[in-house]
């Protein structure tokens, strides 16, 4: 077994280190493994439709929050960069900083209602509401 060299750490006694072995293989088992790429979704039947529409609206919730805090964000550092630069300067430049804290806000805003529109625009969403939709009765077009 090898040791540490006596003295080397002070007063404490030497310690033996585990041997060193060469040449001996590293298995790696990867049987029953997930190999590469995401997982698909898996729902039960009959909830598909209602947890893709509930995971856009959260996503679609998400961006405007994220929106709203980038936005805010952008305006405080430009508002105080202004106010160090010159005499009133959080004053004179606040309505530029402003539009340009809602420049970036409305970025991420402009993509939240497509995280929502994005779950209808499924065959299976608009073949079940065309099927819903026969059975209901319309009094205005019947004459």
């Amino acid at each position: 077994m090898a040791t540490t060299k006596a003295g080397s750490s002070g007063d404490h006694p030497p310690q033996e280190l585990p041997p060193l072995t060469l040449g001996s293989p590293r298995i790696l088992d990867l049987r029953g493994a997930r190999r590469g790429g995401k997982r698909r979704k898996r729902y039960s039947k009959g909830t598909k439709d209602v947890q893709r529409l509930a995971y856009g609206a959260s996503k679609g919730a998400y961006r405007i929050a994220n929106g709203f805090a980038a936005g805010l964000d952008s305006f405080w550092k430009r508002s105080n960069r202004s106010s160090r630069k010159k005499r009133d300067g959080f004053v004179r430049d606040a309505f530029r900083n402003l539009a340009r804290g809602a420049r970036k806000a409305s970025r991420q805003f402009g993509r939240a209602p497509q995280e929502i529109s994005d779950r209808f625009r499924t065959r299976r969403f608009w073949r079940q509401t065309r099927r819903a939709l026969r059975n209901v009765p319309l009094p205005f077009l019947l004459r």
